[in-house]
């Protein structure tokens, strides 16, 4: 099954909040736990990009989406960390 695809590594939590993706937390949280906050599930973050769940072709696709995503949100989490810092 697709769904199994899915990044299944150990989940960074803010240990204040429990949010796996909180923006004081630099460590990078796991491709499920980002897709749960911002889409609920890795279907609906298919879906929301026209890429269907079951075709391995768009799987790939939408690996290579979340990943620039999650990168992103990561280089703004350090940039902000960084800030506060100074």
């Amino acid at each position: 099954m697709a769904l199994d695809k899915c990044n299944s590594s150990s989940k960074s939590t803010d240990n204040s909040t429990g949010n796996p993706i909180s923006s004081t937390n630099t460590e990078r949280p796991s491709r499920n736990a980002f897709l749960t906050q911002g889409w609920g599930s890795r279907m609906n973050f298919q879906l929301s990009y026209g890429l269907k769940p079951g075709n391995d072709d768009d799987w790939e696709e939408g690996n290579r989406i979340l990943d620039a995503l999650m990168e992103s949100d990561m280089d703004e989490r350090r940039e902000q960390s960084a800030q506060r810092s100074r």
